[in-house]
């Protein structure tokens, strides 16, 4: 189970599920922009617990999939922090900066409660 909320992030653990990145104030994505979509345990983190990135093909794109496993939402359950990066190039840009990604108990788990 996935729920945003506010640009803020929640999963069940060990869910698969496909995040739809929208770009912003109707700018687009175009051919060879790379997305790159990351969760630290917090801000100060320089690794991320998730790194996933997915490369444009096509110009004038306005959404694309980011595809999450099980494996990659296997955390211990609590608060993350999220980015979503833009990098065209030599030129980086951060539209979501530290939003709160949370990893909550599987269905029917009642220990992580």
């Amino acid at each position: 189970m996935i729920t945003i909320k506010e640009k803020n992030i929640e999963m069940s653990k060990g869910d698969s599920e496909a995040l739809h990145i929208h770009a912003l104030n109707d700018e687009t994505f175009n051919d060879g922009d790379i997305i790159k979509f990351t969760v630290k345990r917090n801000v100060n983190e320089t690794e991320g617990v998730i790194e996933k990135s997915v490369t444009v093909v096509g110009n004038n794109t306005t959404d694309v999939l980011i595809n999450l496993t099980k494996d990659d939402t296997d955390l211990e359950i609590g608060n993350y922090v999220y980015d979503i990066r833009i990098v065209n190039g030599s030129v980086c840009t951060t539209p979501y900066k530290y939003k709160r990604f949370s990893i909550i108990a599987t269905v029917g788990d009642n220990n992580g409660l």
